[in-house]
């Protein structure tokens, strides 16, 4: 079935919550439904802990997963929000680097813990991603620069979104896949 173009341009302001007040329960828009032309809300808690997007070549993962990051970023605080970016493919396809050439990339956004791209990375993402849940080491740990807790300690959804997981031989080595 093909898809009709949008008869009418869908202003992004009537789709995304004003800037940092997304709903309680993690919610953003991923795109338009083909049927209603509204948009396509997703709340991560109520749909399982773990997402996968697949696909062909071509037909709009890496696009989703940015939409996903912008969307979280836009609705949500660094306080409330953070996103390790993973992808192990080479520096020129990287989902979070891509961009106009400009430095507005997505690795810059304030919600980004950490953009990894290497096993080494990621061991030292996973031991710091440690320190933001285990009570007893936040507590230790507390305002120290390379921990990711916020300083108000308060817990904040971890999102760690994967792009070209079939190259991601760096996760079966930190004893993530």
């Amino acid at each position: 079935k093909v898809v009709e173009p949008l008869a009418e341009a869908i202003d992004l302001q009537t789709v995304l919550p004003a800037l940092g007040k997304g709903p309680a329960a993690i919610t953003v828009p991923l795109g338009i439904n083909d049927l209603d032309r509204q948009a396509t809300l997703v709340e991560f808690q109520a749909k399982g802990p773990h997402w996968l997007v697949m696909g062909p070549p071509l037909t709009g993962k890496t696009t989703t997963l940015r939409s996903l990051v912008l969307g979280l970023a836009h609705s949500y605080s660094p306080q409330q929000v953070g996103l390790v970016l993973v992808d192990p493919s080479d520096a020129a396809r990287r989902f979070y680097s891509l961009g106009s050439g400009d430095g507005n990339t997505l690795d810059k956004l304030p919600h980004v813990l950490a953009p990894v791209s290497t096993a080494d990375e990621l061991d030292k993402v996973v031991k710091r991603l440690v320190a933001e849940f285990d009570d007893n080491v936040r507590g230790r740990l507390k305002g120290h620069p390379k921990v990711f807790t916020p300083q108000d300690n308060q817990k904040r959804s971890i999102f760690v979104i994967i792009d070209h997981y079939d190259d991601a031989a760096i996760l079966n080595r930190a004893g993530v896949g």
